[in-house]
């Protein structure tokens, strides 16, 4: 499949050269080894802050539990530093493309296998 970049790294690709007059202007053709790591990047994207913002909430809303009034003192210090832990994500060196996720103190049932 014949693909064409322009300077931003956006692809266009077509079926068949014979088409090759639809392609937009500042487009150039590449390789298939050229194309491969756009497509890589398209197809895997680095995380963005609200997609790792999202995952952060998700773990924060699914230990909520631990907090809640009739839960035992003990129960809400054990997983307090791990809901201050994920709060703390965002202001991690490299966030939002290098996050070390908190480990918690009892498996979640992502964390399981």
């Amino acid at each position: 499949m014949p693909y064409y970049k322009n300077d931003e790294d956006d692809l266009y690709w077509i079926d068949s050269e014979e088409f090759e007059h639809v392609i937009p202007a500042g487009y150039v053709k590449i390789t298939n080894e050229e194309a491969e790591p756009i497509l890589e990047l398209h197809r895997n994207p680095p995380p963005t802050a609200e997609l790792v913002r999202t995952d952060r909430n998700a773990r924060l809303a699914a230990t909520d539990w631990s907090q809640l009034p009739d839960v035992p003192q003990s129960i809400k210090d054990l997983w307090a530093p791990y809901r201050q832990a994920l709060r703390d994500v965002p202001e991690q060196e490299g966030f939002p493309l290098n996050v070390q996720w908190p480990v918690s103190p009892s498996p979640l049932p992502w964390e399981q296998q």
